[in-house]
């Protein structure tokens, strides 16, 4: 199981993630803009893809039908239908859960061990650089300040937008520190003194999913606001929980999804940008309070990966993203660097994440 593809290529959903979204539309007979000219003659016509699809693919990834994978565009219709489950107090509290979990099943397993054995410790900094070495392990470090060596490390964020440096110290000099090679290895065969110490003579090759962009998205959260009927053209009685936008729609207002949360005036608004006064007062009346902005994007690259249409673009880079037993003369141990978010190539969700982290769970204890 070396990358995300193995997995969907056993559920039998690969090919969905290499075609675009556009490309399986065509294919089950979606309609496109442009109606029939007899459609164009009977009332209450449009174009379920740029209208109801596209709206949907906004609302879950910022992103038109045209920029989505077939796979990513129908999981972005789950939040539409049937019963799902939230997270009481956040998806923040998936970690501390996990911690937990994870004391509790080292303690029931590690009996006879030292308090010190058995710990699982949460330790709560900013990691800055990683740095691996063949003889003390991985070396975490939060600025200049060394967090800990360790046999694995895995990553839990995009790599081009966790802002971690990572190295590996030369087999010259030590105080001499290397770019680490990332992804699959290319290994430059040859023979004589030039080609003795294969680590000098390996590159990395990395999807271009490893590289490419996060769309922003900005949430904001009013209380004591009132949907205003006449600017959306809409009556009281008529007022939904939600209000998705086209692309038409998100190009004209910025806004792209509106949820009533409560019936005492909480709302939840997702846009590109944040919403000026005069956006709030004109959508939601002059008596709103806006509790609270949170800005997905910056230097943290944004909600969600731009999909680009599929295709190369679903490209997985691998699960393991550097292997330090290959660095061993044929020995098979070393430091290893593990990246979960690889699963997010082909789409984006909470339980595609818990996937990837089962999955490079099992690698790890292989």
């Amino acid at each position: 199981m070396d990358t995300p593809d193995v997995i969907w290529e056993a559920v039998g959903l690969r090919k969905l993630s290499l075609v675009s979204y556009d490309e399986f539309l065509d294919a089950i007979g979606v309609c496109r803009d442009d109606l029939p000219w007899w459609r164009k003659l009977l009332p209450f016509q449009g174009c379920i893809r740029s209208e109801l699809l596209s709206a949907v693919t906004i609302n879950t990834y910022n992103q038109e039908v045209a920029r989505m994978n077939g796979l990513s565009g129908l999981v972005s219709f789950v939040p539409t239908k049937g019963s799902l489950f939230s997270v009481e107090g956040g998806n923040y509290r998936l970690v501390e859960s996990a911690l937990n979990q994870a004391r509790a099943t080292r303690r029931q397993k590690c009996i006879g061990r030292s308090e010190y054995e058995q710990r699982v410790r949460h330790i709560a900094r900013e990691v800055t650089a990683v740095i691996g070495d063949l003889d003390t392990g991985m070396e975490v470090f939060s600025g200049e300040e060394s967090q800990g060596n360790y046999d694995l490390v895995i990553l839990a964020a995009p790599l081009q937008h966790c802002n971690i440096d990572f190295y590996i110290t030369s087999h010259l000099d030590g105080a001499v520190l290397q770019p680490m090679h990332l992804g699959a290895i290319k290994e430059e065969e040859g023979e004589g003194e030039e080609f003795k110490n294969m680590r000098e003579h390996i590159s990395s090759v990395l999807p271009s999913s490893a590289e490419r962009s996060y769309m922003q998205v900005i949430t904001t959260v009013l209380s004591n606001a009132t949907l205003q009927e006449t600017y959306f053209n809409i009556t009281s009685a008529k007022i939904p929980r939600s209000i998705y936008f086209s692309d038409k729609g998100k190009e004209l207002e910025n806004v792209f999804t509106i949820t009533h949360l409560t019936s005492d005036g909480n709302f939840k608004v997702f846009s590109q940008t944040e919403l000026s006064a005069v956006d709030v007062i004109r959508m939601f009346g002059s008596s709103a309070n806006v509790e609270h902005v949170k800005v997905w994007g910056g230097r943290n690259g944004g909600a969600t990966p731009d999909f680009d249409g599929g295709g190369d673009a679903s490209a997985p880079a691998p699960f393991l993203l550097y292997d330090g037993g290959k660095m061993t003369e044929g020995h098979g141990f070393g430091p290893a660097l593990y990246y979960a978010n690889a699963m997010e190539s082909a789409v984006a969700a909470v339980e595609i994440s818990a996937i990837g982290a089962k999955a490079i769970a099992k690698l790890c204890a292989a």
